[in-house]
């Protein structure tokens, strides 16, 4: 809607004219039931913000989708530590309301890419997942996506021989 590519979008500042268009395009998006967090923030700071929302709307369904879990603002010294903390948050505030949903999207660490070599391990196993431990304790479901380049695979996608998986 831009009339830019991708690259223009994500790599060029943007000129005065550029984000008033930018801007509209971004406000048809925005309504009165949609709460962006367009910066990374602390654990603490995102549970304010989800509070605010729960007293806001008691009765109402809640959905809460975090782009990237690592985006958590680390505060704490480590990566890991302010993960846990932003975990330990969204447990206690799935408490607080009886309609919320939590979607959590996360990148898996590159320890499945060492099993790269022997097909029959390049399914995913819980140490591949960053904060798997709180995670399995804390998901309904726990949805994995490989990126098969990553392994090695650039000619054919979807595509198994009769013994690789059993189902």
């Amino acid at each position: 809607r831009t009339g830019q590519t991708m690259d223009q979008v994500l790599f060029n500042n943007p000129t005065e004219e550029e984000l008033k268009k930018l801007s509209e395009i971004c406000k048809s998006h925005r309504n009165e039931n949609i709460y962006y967090q367009n910066e990374p923030v602390n654990a603490k700071q995102f549970a304010i913000d989800i509070e605010s929302i729960i007293t806001k709307y008691p009765d109402k369904k809640i959905v809460v989708s975090i782009d990237n879990l690592e985006n958590v603002l680390d505060e704490k010294g480590s990566q890991k530590a302010a993960m846990d903390a932003l975990l330990y948050e969204i447990n206690r505030l799935k408490g607080l309301h009886p309609y919320i949903c939590f979607i959590i999207l996360n990148q898996m660490n590159d320890n499945y890419i060492l099993r790269a070599d022997n097909i029959k391990n390049q399914r995913p196993i819980e140490s591949d997942v960053y904060g798997s431990g709180q995670l399995l304790k804390l998901c309904d479901v726990l949805y994995i996506k490989m990126l098969p380049w990553r392994l090695g695979i650039r000619d054919k996608f979807m595509v198994f021989s009769k013994d690789s998986y059993d189902w």
